[in-house]
């Protein structure tokens, strides 16, 4: 985010962070408008030969959880089966038993030791303990155990993670401590930290990018692992007649997906290029090169559908919206729309679908047949060659994979979700 009014760097700061609903909702309108054209479209001098094969069908699902969830985000299987499923739109974190498809609450809610607020991703630690972490400017990581006792709580303080070095560099820039999203077999945690401009300049495309550490929970090292391009990226500034925001590109991002293998492997893919770069803990990068993929053109009228309907809505989202700008008065809302992309990114990671793993196998969401209403999934091993392929069908959700099983969400008439979960095919 850009500004070069200092008086209103907060007040576009705090709208650009309340569309976030609004994203969701626009991703949901642009699978609607978009995208049966451009799949007819498709060109495939490009194709792989993994994608001319058939792609796998999850089947039927081998246990479902009867209660609904808002919008489950994640999913931790524990030793037993049973799972750990976090609902961060209403803030809850649940312990499920698919043997008998009940579920209860998980930990407890409030500021003791132990205990959460504002979930946003839960992860596995060393014997089955769960870390449950807040995002912001300061998170906080909750350790619970498997049976949903409450064990303590860090916070992750900016002071850890801004070594002296990094001083000059502050002048410009103020970063945030990491926001964890990712975990591995030794319970060592992964995120990239968000890097907010203390300048009123327009920001140039690297300063764009946030640097993915690596850090234990009880210790005092910190180590970087790579840049990384973020998703969900909203830019608003302040022009002569008020507040002009970039139109959200939604499915259109391309920014870095990325995750961790067991062995702390941390694993990046350009979405533009589907390249696949390997940084292994405390060894150099290997880069595995760019993966063979599906070539899909977006046309014009496409896009324009696309531009019409995400504009409208998101100016729709922002009538009425109190001032918090100096002076009174309410701000003119316009949106700066962008180039048309010539071309669906072959990798559809976004901050909702992120890129999994089984500690393993990597799991990454890519254009498929259909690729902006239902899901697709190529599955490749380290070095980068194409296992095999999955396609869900509309309304389904992949939410975690592990050696047993796979875990999705699946929508329903009333808007709410179910989880299921599907046995691992041979």
């Amino acid at each position: 985010m850009t500004s070069r009014n200092p008086g209103m760097l907060g007040a576009i700061g705090r709208l650009v962070e309340g569309l976030q609903p609004l994203i969701t909702r626009l991703r949901a309108t642009a699978c609607c408008v978009l995208m049966l054209a451009a799949c007819r479209s498709a060109d495939t001098s490009n194709e792989s030969n993994a994608t001319r094969t058939d792609a796998r069908t999850l089947g039927e699902p081998t246990a479902t959880i009867r209660e609904e969830f808002t919008e489950p985000a994640g999913v931790v299987e524990l030793s037993d089966t049973r799972a750990v499923i976090n609902d961060p739109r209403d803030s809850e974190v649940w312990l499920v038993d698919f043997s008998t498809g009940e579920r209860t609450l998980f930990g407890r809610s409030g500021d003791g030791p132990g205990e959460y607020r504002a979930p946003a991703v839960v992860l596995r630690l060393a014997q089955d303990s769960i870390a449950v972490v807040s995002a912001g400017p300061v998170p906080r990581v909750s350790v619970i155990s498997s049976s949903g006792a409450s064990a303590r709580s860090v916070t992750l303080s900016e002071e850890r993670f801004s070594p002296p070095s990094a001083a000059a560099d502050a002048r410009a820039f103020s970063e945030w401590p990491p926001q964890v999203m990712a975990s591995d077999q030794s319970g060592r945690m992964y995120g990239p930290r968000t890097r907010v401009p203390l300048g009123f300049e327009p920001v140039a495309d690297a300063d764009v990018q946030r640097v993915l550490v690596r850090f234990a929970l009880d210790g005092t090292a910190v180590d970087t692992v790579t840049s990384v391009l973020p998703t969900n990226v909203r830019n608003a500034r302040p022009v002569a007649s008020g507040l002009e925001f970039d139109l959200p590109l939604g499915p259109f991002e391309t920014s870095h997906a990325w995750t961790v293998l067991a062995d702390g492997t941390v694993v990046v893919v350009d979405e533009h290029t589907y390249e696949l770069v390997l940084y292994p803990v405390k060894a150099s990068a290997i880069t595995v090169g760019r993966i063979a993929h599906d070539s899909v053109p977006l046309a014009a009228d496409v896009w324009q559908q696309y531009v019409d309907s995400t504009r409208n809505t998101l100016l729709n989202a922002m009538k009425g919206t109190p001032t918090m700008l100096d002076g009174g008065g309410k701000p003119e809302i316009t949106v700066r729309i962008p180039p048309q992309p010539t071309h669906i990114p072959p990798v559809l990671a976004n901050h909702e679908r992120r890129m999994l793993t089984d500690g393993e196998q990597l799991w990454i969401p890519v254009a498929g047949a259909d690729p902006l209403r239902t899901e697709t999934w190529d599955v490749l091993n380290r070095e980068g060659r194409v296992l095999y392929r999955y396609a869900l069908d509309a309304g389904v959700r992949l939410l975690a994979v592990t050696e047993r099983f796979l875990y999705t969400s699946v929508e329903r008439e009333d808007g709410l979700k179910q989880v299921q979960r599907y046995a691992r095919a041979p």
